[in-house]
């Protein structure tokens, strides 16, 4: 299996957990850094496993406020650096207040470009700027390989982001009960489209998909494993077909970036 998207280097002991990852039959990763304080971090973990793990710099929206003025000439080096390396996790986020919203645009904006650039798959976060988004992406003449990471929007912004070439990674997170209409949406995500991803350590899937419980309610990307049965009965197949599918989507998704042998 690959989990599409998670912070491992927030994780107490990433060693561990990947060996715990190995086991459970999770054994390759992308590797999300969030600001400019964490990708030599994100750099370091991933170049001492690079058999199990391919970085991925990029500036949170969260973050945008904290960015310091050479932040992009700063993600430009991590990413030259670094051949394998994705862009992201970047986006647009009305939900975490106080937000600066031409400041994400202006930031998701360049990172694009610089995903375009160098040719390198590009993953955003959005929540409750669905519209926003959309309309962001619609005005791009031209677009890379994109992740829309845990998508929780609804089916038909689903449809209309997947015309412009999107892929959704899904989330354990969405076996909660009350997550029903997101279920619903990954029913109808196009097959090959469709990923999986922990988003470790946020995220936390129901208790009955723990089976390798942290402390501090933290998720580990070895409950991946779990999880794919239950995505697979949403999608009506087979698991091994599943899993399958998702790794040959994740290869196509990251296209020339490629785990070392």
């Amino acid at each position: 299996m690959i989990d599409a998207h998670n912070h491992l280097h927030q994780l107490a002991n990433p060693g561990q957990v990947l060996k715990e990852c190995e086991g459970s039959g999770v054994r390759h990763m992308l590797v999300n850094g969030t600001h400019e304080n964490d990708w030599a971090t994100v750099e370091g973990l991933c170049n001492k496993h690079p058999e199990s793990l391919i970085p991925s710099f990029g500036l949170h929206p969260w973050l945008v406020g904290d960015r310091s003025p050479q932040w992009l000439e700063r993600l430009r080096s991590h990413l030259t650096a670094n051949p394998r390396a994705a862009v992201g996790e970047c986006g647009l986020d009305r939900w975490k207040k106080p937000y600066d919203f031409p400041a994400q645009l202006s930031c998701l904006q360049a990172q694009l470009d610089l995903a375009n650039e160098l040719d390198r798959p590009l993953t955003i976060h959005c929540l409750q700027a669905w519209g926003h988004l959309l309309e962001f992406l619609q005005k791009q003449t031209q677009l890379p390989r994109f992740l829309v990471h845990a998508f929780s929007g609804s089916t038909e912004m689903m449809h209309r982001l997947a015309q412009l070439g999107a892929y959704f990674s899904f989330n354990g997170y969405f076996l909660h009960e009350r997550k029903t209409a997101v279920r619903e949406t990954y029913q109808a995500v196009p097959s090959e489209r469709l990923l999986i991803e922990s988003d470790a350590p946020a995220m936390l899937p129901p208790p009955e998909f723990l089976e390798y419980p942290l402390p501090d309610e933290q998720n580990h990307p070895a409950n991946l494993a779990r999880c794919l049965p239950a995505l697979a009965e949403i999608r009506a197949l087979p698991v091994a077909d599943l899993e399958q599918l998702l790794a040959q989507n994740t290869h196509t998704f990251l296209g020339r970036l490629r785990i070392a042998p």
